[in-house]
Parts: C-alpha cells; sequence; structure tokens
C-alpha cells in the first residue's frame, strides 16, 4: 500500500479508535519505516517491506501462532475474501498490492 494513503483511510475513523497525531503522514510514515524488515532499529518489529520509497506490503514471511501451527498473515487475515468483498476500486487495488508479494513468494 502506499504509505501516502493511510491517513485518507484514517481520517475518517474517530478520535476515540485513533487519535489526531495518530492520522498525520509522518507520524505514519515514522511508524513504517521503524518496522521495516531491513530497517536498522533494534526495536523494529519487521512487520513491512518497502518495495519502492513510499510503498509497503506486510512482511510475507510475517506468521501468527493461530491454535497449534504458524499461519502466514494473509491468510489468517482473510485477504483473498477481503479482495471478494470489493468495496471500491481503491481498496481493490490495495488489497491486490497485499496478496501479490505473497503469490511472487
Amino acid at each position: 500500500m502506499k504509505a501516502a494513503e493511510i491517513p485518507e483511510m484514517v481520517e475518517a475513523l474517530p478520535e476515540s479508535v485513533v487519535p489526531a497525531y495518530r492520522k498525520k503522514r509522518a507520524y505514519i510514515s515514522s511508524l513504517l519505516s521503524k518496522n521495516e524488515v531491513s530497517g536498522s532499529n533494534p526495536y523494529g518489529k519487521q512487520l513491512f517491506k518497502r518495495q519502492r520509497q513510499g510503498w509497503y506490503v506486510l512482511n510475507p514471511k510475517l506468521a501468527l501462532r493461530y491454535k497449534e501451527e504458524w499461519v502466514d498473515i494473509y491468510r489468517l487475515a482473510g485477504i483473498d475474501l477481503i479482495a471478494a468483498v470489493g468495496l471500491d476500486e481503491r481498496f481493490g487495488r490495495m488489497v491486490q498490492s497485499l496478496i501479490s508479494p505473497v503469490e511472487k513468494a
């Protein structure tokens, strides 16, 4: 997903869910860069992989323990199901950008 589009997506959320300072582009960009797979931050969680400047995907190697097995984050999140819903064209493109790295890996 494009980092510049994230503030637009969270803007509609109420303050009780996401405070105003966390909706700002600079704040979101800092979170993305601090948690990059190839980042140098020793406390980074390696949650995102930067495709190119300003474009990120969830780390394709990210897995969560579900019951007794480790499950790929894309499968666990039901990305295919979300894509099938097709809320709008822009949302569909964002979902496809999440699916693509997994299919290539």
